[in-house]
């Protein structure tokens, strides 16, 4: 009997430690939603990809990066991009603009996305980029 008693015991605290590690283990950081490009080619890359996160998140520009190409994929990058962040109550948007115009059709960009100390992943873009749209003369 005492090791029926035992067994139970070794078993509650068992599942009591995997709930506490359960609830110890952070939530996800924050989703990344959709990317809207806004620009054209021959101008000055200007895109928006929104996200979402928890209200009490701190999300800013340092958790968004952009990382190198696979040069092997021929798929151009983007030149020198800088990224601000937007905030909203449950989320925000990432802004992501170049100074120098785009010249490629295809472009590839790839997005580092995570904060210190909450995980990070990793997200590619192959964007189209249509040509500016016609004036009537």
């Amino acid at each position: 009997m005492v090791q029926v008693s035992r067994g139970r015991n070794s078993a509650s605290r068992l599942a009591l430690a995997a709930l506490a590690m359960a609830c110890a283990m952070p939530a996800a950081a924050f989703t990344l939603g959709r990317l809207e490009v806004r620009s054209h080619l021959g101008q000055p890359f200007d895109a928006t990809l929104s996200f979402a996160s928890r209200p009490d998140e701190e999300v800013d520009a340092s958790c968004f990066s952009l990382l190198p190409r696979n040069p092997g994929d021929g798929v151009a990058g983007l030149p020198a991009a800088t990224i601000e962040v937007i905030r909203a109550k449950d989320g925000g948007q990432a802004q992501i603009r170049t100074r120098q115009p785009v010249r490629e059709p295809i472009v590839g960009l790839a997005l580092r996305a995570g904060c210190v100390g909450k995980g990070e992943f990793r997200r590619d873009f192959t964007l189209t980029l249509d040509p500016p749209p016609q004036t009537a003369r």
